[in-house]
């Protein structure tokens, strides 16, 4: 069932409609908002929309090196997995 929450980022008010949760909706909202205003300090004369594509490409990029991230220390579990069983298969432990 799709939820229809009211949300505010960087001082525009939507209403959107989503199959999540109205509480975890509303912490995306606020994490996007607090992105947009971290890049807006300092900054003067940059519009609310070249605000908010600095900060999706900002969030863009967060999410790609955790990926990344994510993909090697996936790599380095598998590793390490391997050169446990080939320990236990040398030490004749039946796998």
């Amino acid at each position: 069932m799709k939820n229809t929450i009211a949300i505010s980022i960087a001082g525009q008010s939507l209403t959107i409609r989503a199959d999540d949760d109205e509480q975890y909706v509303r912490a995306l909202a606020a994490f996007v908002d607090g992105k947009i205003r971290e890049i807006s300090r300092g900054q003067q004369g940059i519009t609310t929309l070249n605000l908010a594509l600095t900060a999706a490409l900002a969030i863009a990029d967060e999410l790609f090196k955790l990926r990344e991230s994510q993909e090697r220390m996936s790599e380095e579990i598998d590793r390490i997995a391997g050169e446990i069983e080939a320990r236990l298969q040398a030490e004749g432990a039946p796998s």
